[in-house]
Parts: C-alpha cells; sequence; structure tokens
C-alpha cells in the first residue's frame, strides 16, 4: 500500500510521503479480516504559524490494488484532544439481511392494555436496528363514546423486544391495523427495511387480516413507508390510566 498525506494551510500547500508504515494484524475478527496501519510522515515546517481558530484541510490518498469491500477509518489527534475526530469511509453498497418478526400479530382482548408483541431482529453484519409504529386510528381517537374512553399513546417502549401496543380499536369501525417498520443501518449507512402488521379484530379473528395485508404489501413496495390515511403511533400525549 503506498500512501501520502497532503496539507494544506490556507496559502501553503505541502506533500509528504508517509514513512514507515507497519501492518498490524488485529485480533481474530469474526465478521471479516483486515489490517491496522500505523502512519508516521515527515517533519512538515509551516513558513507562517497558524491563528488560533485556523483551519487545517488534510487529504490523505491510498492506492488499493484488490477489489473488494473497502472500509477505512482515520483518527485525527488534536490537542485538547477532546477536539479529535473519526472519520470512515468505505465502497460497501451492500445493504444489510434484515431477518425479523413479530411474535403476537392479533390482540382479540380489547381492554386497553399495552401487550408485548415480540418484535425481534437480527442482522448478517453489525448494523443499528431502529422502528417505527402507524396505524389506521390515531392515538387519541376515542374507543367509545358512550362513556367516552380514551388511552394514549397506542406504542410504548418502540425498539426490538421491548415494543408494546395497546389492545383497543374504534368500537365504530372496522377493527385496527399497526404497521411495524423494522430498519436496519449498517457501519456504511446502508439500509434495509422490515414491515409487520398486528391486528385489532373488529368481531372475531381474521375479519381486519385483508387490510393488514394490504398494509404490509405497501410498505414493502415503498422502502418502508405506511399507506396514505395512516397516523404515527407512539407520539401522542399521556391520556388515560393504563399506562
Amino acid at each position: 500500500m503506498r500512501s501520502k498525506i497532503d496539507l494544506n494551510f490556507g496559502a501553503i500547500l505541502g506533500t509528504t510521503l508517509v514513512n514507515g508504515t507497519t501492518l498490524e494484524q488485529p485480533p481474530s475478527q469474526p465478521n471479516g479480516g483486515g489490517f491496522n496501519s500505523s502512519l508516521s510522515a515527515n517533519n512538515i515546517t509551516i513558513a507562517t504559524p497558524l491563528t488560533n481558530g485556523s483551519s487545517v484541510d488534510l487529504q490523505m490518498l491510498f492506492g488499493v490494488q484488490q477489489d473488494g469491500v473497502l472500509n477505512v477509518c482515520a483518527v485525527i489527534e488534536t490537542l485538547p484532544f477532546s477536539n479529535s475526530a473519526v472519520m470512515c469511509v468505505s465502497n460497501d453498497p451492500v445493504p444489510p439481511m434484515l431477518t425479523s418478526s413479530v411474535a403476537l400479530t392479533s390482540l382479540s382482548k380489547t381492554n386497553s392494555d399495552l401487550e408485548n408483541v415480540g418484535l425481534a431482529a437480527s442482522a448478517n453484519e453489525p448494523a443499528t436496528f431502529t422502528v417505527q409504529v402507524f396505524g389506521d386510528e390515531n392515538d387519541e381517537t376515542p374507543t367509545s363514546t358512550a362513556p367516552l374512553t380514551v388511552h394514549s399513546p397506542d406504542a410504548k417502549d418502540i425498539a426490538i423486544g421491548t415494543l408494546q401496543l395497546r389492545a383497543e380499536r374504534v368500537e365504530s369501525e372496522d377493527g385496527r391495523v399497526y404497521l411495524i417498520v423494522v430498519t436496519a443501518t449498517d457501519t456504511s449507512g446502508n439500509t434495509s427495511k422490515g414491515c409487520h402488521t398486528v391486528v385489532v379484530p373488529r368481531k372475531k379473528k381474521g375479519d381486519v387480516d385483508q387490510q393488514a395485508a394490504a398494509a404490509k404489501s405497501f410498505c414493502e413496495a415503498n422502502n418502508g413507508a405506511p399507506p396514505p390515511g395512516y397516523f404515527v403511533i407512539g407520539d401522542g400525549p399521556i391520556i388515560g390510566p393504563k399506562q
């Protein structure tokens, strides 16, 4: 690997070759091999000292001689160290392979309790997971008019393993559909999405499944977007005793 560093100090431009490149074999990496490089550079003399607040442009050029996925991170250390930074670049275009599921797909008891639906997710590489919940009934819509009953929010602990959904529906409507969107983001910023539904049936199990299937299909065909008319669930105010 041949490397050089270009340094631009205001109007002064200098280029120096990296000396003493040492390849250090890291500990075993279960997700792929690699190496660390310790780089040292020649001394660079600046004709005019930098003033406080001046900027420094640093460009590092690496000659990579083999095709494949490249991940490069550089730690820029400064004094004080609190101003240091980590920069990473990658040519990885492949999104993670996301596997996700819900254990509880139907909430048959309309008692307004919050139920953990058993949301699970994993990926084939290191990734972070985010969860969004949408629904065809809003958090703050009264579920009955006599007596007036409102509980909100209808989703809590919105994350993998902890997501809770409220077992209720509007009595005058045809059942409730919750749409759950899971996003996995790998270290290169590539994303994959999974769409799942949990229903609260109108009268019996299965009577709202067609609506749920349509919502899931729309989500999968539109990169995780909910169908028109769906609301964000979980952002409503705290209302009602069952929290």
